[in-house]
């Protein structure tokens, strides 16, 4: 799925591909019930520099969510069980289960296509410190339950995002994320 057009894509391409990534989305969405394309969308506004405010963050929530009920996750769930079933033609089905595959990362990319080109009312921030907010601000937004557990994860997430980023720097992203979460 290459497309130049869309710098969140390649952005989000290049950041899943790092080690481990994939995994901390993975796990954030499954037990967190975050959202990757909005995790990878917080980190890429930031990464511009860009903290979003809450506005932008509900209305970018508000919109991505049937998106992602519907489309998205039916077809994940659809995936996931043709994998773990034990039903004959399930079993059979593996090329079925790819194209299903295949239809899903063509609708996550749907979402980050419209997330893109989303007019968002943003403050300036340094990098790091703008998608510490971003990610803070959108587990509040989501909803999710800010465990310390997600709470290393997210910062995780951040030092793959900025793995040239300082310990004191990674250490007040951490801050950022504490204070959200008992604020």
């Amino acid at each position: 799925m290459e497309d130049r057009s869309n710098p969140f894509w390649q952005y989000s391409l290049k950041l899943y591909a790092c080690n481990g990534v994939a995994e901390l989305c993975l796990r954030l969405q499954d037990e967190g019930g975050l959202d990757v394309n909005l995790l990878l969308y917080c980190l890429w506004q930031g990464s511009q520099g860009r903290s979003l405010q809450r506005v932008s963050l509900a209305e970018v929530c508000r919109v991505s969510a049937p998106w992602r009920q519907e489309v998205v996750e039916s077809l994940r769930h659809a995936r996931r069980w043709m994998k773990g079933s034990k039903h004959a033609v399930a079993e059979q089905s593996g090329s079925l289960r790819e194209r299903i595959k295949t239809l899903e990362l063509a609708a996550e990319k749907c979402q980050q296509d419209w997330l893109a080109a989303f007019p968002t009312a943003h403050d300036n921030a340094p990098p790091l410190v703008a998608a510490a907010r971003n990610l803070a601000g959108y587990v509040q937004e989501a909803g999710a339950r800010s465990t310390p557990a997600l709470q290393g994860d997210l910062v995780r997430l951040l030092h793959q995002a900025f793995p040239d980023a300082a310990a004191k720097d990674l250490s007040e992203a951490q801050e950022l994320l504490a204070a959200e979460r008992s604020g």
